[in-house]
């Protein structure tokens, strides 16, 4: 048998001499009678000697009887010493009558043209690797040189329409300075959500929260668009439902507040219903959308879902979007236990359900104490570090606006010299900031302003992407605000954290 097939049998002494080598191991450059009574090891590529005299070894231990002993090594090819074919060997002692092993018998088999994909594919994954962390790399730099330009524009037109004695024609160029820049916004944090999305990196951060109110507060933010369009913006909650749901209350508004948007913008005339119902023998619930807007195809309807892609080339030439939305809410639904679907018609409107796995959630107590807030003061002490002024202007005259009173720190440095003088309410930290970042001034201040050191302290940044947020928690900060800055959300985030102090114990101050 060991004259006729292709694979290379050796015969070994337990001294590792070969003592028979079959006709198959011409392939290898020698005959067989040139490799009888010489090492075995001697054929092998020095750097995997070792291991081959290892393997070797194991075969004549008495203990190895039901040991499966290969390896895989080098071997050298005759006259062409610049060439190595990989052998796969198993091997097999051959015993005496007392069981002890003599002689081996290996069995070599060519498995160059596998290790060769093999290295192919370990190479490919470096690549691939690296090219990811290049492109998460690339787009939080992204991210954060759009968003903070973003800031001055949005914040200050938004200040700047609220000038009194404005023309007419200046406040109507303002609103679309601001709806233009909400528009960048909107397309930059789809691109976002997509590539965490795909990248497996979202995590979902459930709790408790009111059903009704939810609806009702996702339903208001767009009354005075549904208003300025002449439609009626209904909701309809399907009795019973439970009072607190358990649920990622952020991934829940991001996919109604998509299905919202989409209505409004596809539907001239006519109404916009909000229905929700829920489900008691799986602890889901449902929310559907329907509108009386352009409606689409069948053909087309499942396009929607894909990324990158709307229902024919006129919609984002006359409507705009990058064709992410619906793409982000399939993956948000599937990632909280749920699905996504859409009935329409042309020229009838449409209806997209969603649903999603939402538990029943007992009583929920407040986020601060309640006699937190009951010491909160009227005007409260904040010291603003950031190194960009216009970003520093913006939050000071929001904030000055509603009688809170303000210092300015343009880095880390400076934050932590008025940090050991002062005593502040609250803390707005930047993170990206030259010299000393937000992290470095956070830690800082914690270790050394006994003044400061249970202050909240909250990062307002353009950085906001999930390991940001975490690194910030990390470094001892309390919250997180995104840029560009949302006048309601940092109001709303000074109230929260208006008179509270933070227990000394719970800061990390190790990087």
């Amino acid at each position: 048998l060991a004259d006729n097939i292709s694979d290379i049998v050796i015969w070994v002494s337990a001294g590792g001499r070969i003592l028979y080598a079959s006709p198959s191991a011409q392939t290898l450059g020698f005959t067989p009678e040139s490799l009888v009574h010489r090492p075995l090891v001697d054929f092998i590529h020095p750097e995997d000697r070792a291991r081959a005299s290892q393997l070797l070894n194991r075969v004549f231990e008495e203990d190895n009887r039901d040991v499966k002993l290969t390896g895989e090594f080098r071997f050298l090819i005759r006259r062409r010493p610049d060439e190595l074919v990989w052998l796969e060997g198993y091997a097999n002692a051959i015993r005496d009558p007392e069981g002890r092993p003599r002689s081996a018998v290996i069995n070599f088999r060519d498995v160059t043209e596998r290790r060769t994909l093999e290295e192919d594919l370990r190479d490919a994954k470096t690549h691939a690797e690296a090219a990811a962390q290049a492109k998460s790399e690339f787009l939080a730099n992204m991210s954060h040189e759009i968003r903070t330009p973003l800031t001055g524009v949005i914040g200050f037109s938004s200040l700047l329409a609220r000038v009194p004695g404005l023309p007419a024609l200046a406040e109507t160029y303002i609103r679309k300075v601001i709806a233009s820049g909400e528009t960048l916004l909107a397309v930059v944090n789809d691109i976002l959500d997509f590539s965490k999305l795909e990248a497996g990196q979202v995590d979902l951060d459930p709790g408790p929260f009111h059903l009704r109110d939810f609806l009702d507060e996702v339903i208001d933010l767009f009354a005075a668009q549904a208003e300025a369009k002449g439609l009626r913006l209904e909701l309809q909650l399907s009795d019973p439902t439970p009072e607190y749901l358990l649920a990622d209350r952020s991934r829940v508004q991001q996919v109604l507040v998509n299905l919202l948007s989409n209505a409004l913008k596809f539907t001239e005339e006519g109404s916009i219903r909000v229905e929700a119902r829920y489900h008691w023998n799986r602890s889901v619930l449902e929310i559907s959308v329907t509108d009386t807007g352009v409606g689409v195809s069948d053909e087309l309807l499942e396009k929607l879902f894909q990324r990158f892609t709307q229902a024919d080339g006129s919609i984002s030439r006359r409507f705009g979007g990058s064709g992410l939305g619906l793409s982000i809410c399939r993956q948000l639904t599937k990632l909280m236990g749920g699905s996504i679907s859409a009935r329409s018609k042309p020229g009838a409107g449409s209806t997209f359900t969603f649903d999603l796995v939402a538990p029943p959630a007992g009583d929920v107590a407040p986020a601060v104490p309640a006699e937190a807030l009951e010491d909160a003061q009227d005007s409260l002490r904040i010291l603003v570090v950031d190194d960009v002024e216009a970003n520093r202007e913006i939050v000071r005259a929001l904030l000055e606006a509603v009688g809170q009173q303000v210092e300015e720190a343009s880095g880390g440095q400076e934050a932590v010299s008025l940090a050991v003088r002062q005593t502040f309410d609250l803390i707005l930290m930047d993170l990206q900031m030259p010299g000393m970042d937000g992290f470095a001034t956070t830690r800082a201040i914690r270790q050394l302003s006994p003044e400061n050191g249970t202050t909240p302290i909250v990062a307002l940044s353009a950085n906001v992407l999930p390991e940001h947020v975490a690194e910030a928690e990390r470094a001892g900060m309390n919250d997180h605000i995104g840029k560009p800055i949302v006048p309601a959300r940092l109001i709303a985030t000074i109230n929260r954290w208006a008179g509270v102090r933070v227990p000394a114990e719970s800061v990390e101050t190790q990087p």
